[in-house]
């Protein structure tokens, strides 16, 4: 079926898939990290000037995505495609900032007559034909990417929940690939702002060759099906509510052990008693088709110890999304990851057996909790890690809480014991999610953009003041570019280069779209 898709879409040009940016985060696994960026150094950073500003119509709700070197009315071009909190998916000219292509999507009411919003993040096919979209009527749709023609058939658009009204669609799509099987769609939920209704986090997982989708709920996890509001407990709805997955990358994926993780945040944990099927505040590890080892139970989990406090206390574990950790020189753990949430404690776990227990269900068991446990109602920022391969090949990682970014190192005792220990701390960050490129660093404040040599802190650029930036997506550093969304897509380059792709001109060029379907 999908072959034969493909056959009769148009050609969009050559491309070298280094050049794109596909999904939230870069890669599959969401690291942040861009190795195939060699133009923008740590010398020359200092050197990014505004080249282009962009005014959508429809302002956006999360980061963008970036696909190079497609043939668009007869031109090689690249294209960026963004998200709106209105429900709308527009596709921008990256180099002359025209809009190509947009579409919107049903908006549903919420309580008390507020319309629905979202702020998710579209992701390409790897194919790069296609961009798939969270629509506010609770369906991921798929369109041609250079033209925005819309795929519908008898499953598409797929549904991802029965209740948008209540469900959030905030956190970006992704995509996994891995040799041997079919590509996996992935969507999450879960709440808007305020906690109310009925609503349980779940993922979807939609196989892009059979479009056959699988559901994992983090609430009554024994029902492998998309509840109806204020339906049947038991049958289809759940008797608890309030746990959702509300990490900006949503899910992650590890293609070096083909899983999937989920990271909730609040709601129920009984788990780990008799007859339980409630995963509130908990790491979950998942086949990569979103199934268990058995239905309803993950192949792997994680639950801190202090779950109830969590719970009562609204400290989302699940603010973040599991972060994947290179692994670091002589650690006697192959596979790690941190999660941190409101409590600004970050827990190191070991992923091939992430209670210590060797299954899931257990609680406890990270290998270092380390932060300071100052608890705040607040958006928390996604951690990103990185190896410094050009260096001494150490691990680190960057953790932005409340206004600030802090770097841990990871260093790995005698007997191969990892622990994160901490090197410096920038008054900048918690907005968005850091992205490093070239070793780069690249922060936001929700204000202002700045550079850092990530082994020092030092800092080596920030946007010039007054020009607002960066919210809460995330910044693109992309074939030698720095893009970023809020409201605005301001694009940044080196001051000598205005050719291919800018004006010739110092001057950047501004762009106010009309509304196209």
């Amino acid at each position: 079926m999908r072959k034969s898709l493909f056959l009769t879409l148009l050609c969009i040009g050559s491309y070298a898939y280094a050049l794109d940016w596909p999904q939230f985060g870069f890669d599959q696994s969401h690291s942040s990290n861009n190795p195939n960026e060699t133009t923008i150094t740590s010398a020359n950073v200092s050197r990014l000037v505004l080249m282009r500003k962009i005014t959508p119509a429809h302002a956006s709700g999360g980061s963008a995505v970036y696909l190079s070197q497609v043939t668009v009315a007869g031109h090689v071009t690249d294209l960026l495609f963004i998200s709106s909190y209105d429900g709308y998916l527009s596709a921008f000219d990256v180099n002359t900032g025209a809009l190509i292509w947009t579409h919107s999507t049903p908006i549903a009411l919420r309580e008390g007559g507020y319309p629905t919003y979202e702020s998710s993040t579209p992701v390409l096919d790897p194919d790069r034909q296609l961009v798939y979209h969270y629509g506010l009527d609770g369906k991921i749709h798929r369109y041609i990417a250079i033209t925005g023609v819309e795929l519908p058939d008898a499953v598409w658009p797929v549904v991802v929940t029965h209740k948008p009204d209540v469900e959030h669609g905030a956190s970006a799509l992704a995509v996994s690939t891995h040799t041997g099987r079919a590509p996996y769609l992935y969507a999450v939920t879960n709440g808007y702002n305020g906690d109310g209704g009925d609503y349980q986090g779940h993922v979807t997982a939609i196989n892009l060759q059979t479009n056959a989708s699988n559901v994992f709920n983090t609430l009554c996890s024994n029902l492998k099906v998309h509840f109806v509001e204020n339906g049947t407990a038991g049958v289809n709805d759940c008797g608890y509510q309030r746990s959702g997955i509300w990490g900006r990358s949503g899910t992650t994926y590890d293609p070096t052990s083909d899983r999937l993780y989920l990271v909730s945040a609040n709601g129920n944990f009984n788990a780990n008693v008799a007859g339980g099927w409630n995963w509130g505040d908990s790491v979950l590890a998942l086949n990569s088709d979103a199934t268990g080892a058995t239905p309803g139970t993950p192949i792997d989990s994680y639950t801190p110890t202090e779950y109830q406090d969590m719970e009562l206390g609204d400290i989302d574990l699940g603010s973040g999304a599991l972060t994947l950790l290179p692994t670091p020189p002589l650690s006697r753990y192959a596979h790690l990851g941190v999660v941190s949430g409101k409590d600004n404690l970050i827990r190191l776990i070991n992923l091939d057996d992430m209670s210590g227990q060797h299954r899931p269900r257990a609680v406890g068991g990270e290998l270092q909790l380390v932060g300071s446990r100052f608890v705040c109602d607040c958006f928390t920022g996604q951690n990103t890690a990185w190896a410094d391969s050009h260096g001494d090949g150490s691990v680190w990682l960057f953790h932005p809480f409340l206004g600030s970014t802090t770097a841990y190192k990871v260093v790995v005792d005698a007997v191969g014991n990892p622990t994160l220990q901490m090197q410096w701390t920038v008054y900048a960050g918690s907005a968005g999610t850091p992205v490093i490129a070239n070793d780069v660093l690249f922060i936001s404040d929700g204000e202002t953009l700045y550079a850092y040599l990530p082994t020092t802190g030092q800092r080596l650029w920030a946007t010039p003041s007054g020009t607002y930036c960066c919210g809460l997506g995330q910044p693109l550093i992309v074939d030698g570019r720095l893009i970023s969304v809020d409201g605005d897509i301001d694009v940044y380059a080196l001051d000598s280069l205005f050719a291919d792709g800018f004006d010739g001109s110092p001057d950047f060029a501004t762009s106010r779209q009309p509304e196209r379907r």
